[in-house]
């Protein structure tokens, strides 16, 4: 029973914890040209944020 509790607890602590994106240089101006309607640049920003950081990529590739 206590290890089901630790575990429970655990669980818990973890899913309570919400992922944070990490707001890089390239990833900030690319959605500000995004916003701009600079979309050839921003790609390129996006790509480069893709490239360099790769836990940003699925934020990057929803907004292409």
């Amino acid at each position: 029973m206590k290890r089901i509790a630790i575990i429970l607890v655990l669980l818990l602590w973890c899913l309570s914890k919400p992922y944070v994106q990490e707001q890089t240089y390239n990833y900030k101006r690319a959605i500000e040209l995004y916003n701009e309607e600079k979309y050839g640049e921003a790609v390129d920003y996006f790509q480069k944020e893709i490239n360099s950081n790769y836990e940003n990529a699925g934020y990057c590739l929803c907004l292409l």
